[in-house]
């Protein structure tokens, strides 16, 4: 009686949460083409956190006010020496996830 009890109440949990509750939070991975040269600077940014089913939203942010938040391989040319702090946020029902990346332009 008691295994019975113990499945009537998971299914009942399953049922009443939310399926985004079990979701995992997304993964902002990227890599770059590069992240160092010289002005200008194209950098190509590919995202690496697998699939990107349940993807509510995403935005990169290239560190010099520029974003995109419709592309998730894009390029950005740095045009102007600095250091530029580069991030991609992914958000999903769960939460979201930032990564950043340092691009050194000379």
């Amino acid at each position: 009686m008691k295994i019975k009890s113990i499945i009537a109440l998971c299914l009942v949990l399953v049922l009443l949460m939310p399926s985004t509750a079990l979701a995992a939070l997304p993964n902002a991975s990227f890599k770059t083409s590069t992240t160092a040269g010289y002005a200008p600077l194209k950098v190509t940014f590919t995202y690496t956190g697998g699939s990107t089913a349940g993807v509510i939203s995403h935005i990169w942010r290239y560190g010099d006010g520029a974003t995109c938040q419709t592309c998730w391989n894009p390029y950005h040319i740095y045009t102007k020496p600095g250091t530029y702090k580069a991030t991609l946020t992914v958000r999903n029902a769960s939460g979201s996830s930032t990564t950043a990346r340092y691009i050194i332009v000379k």
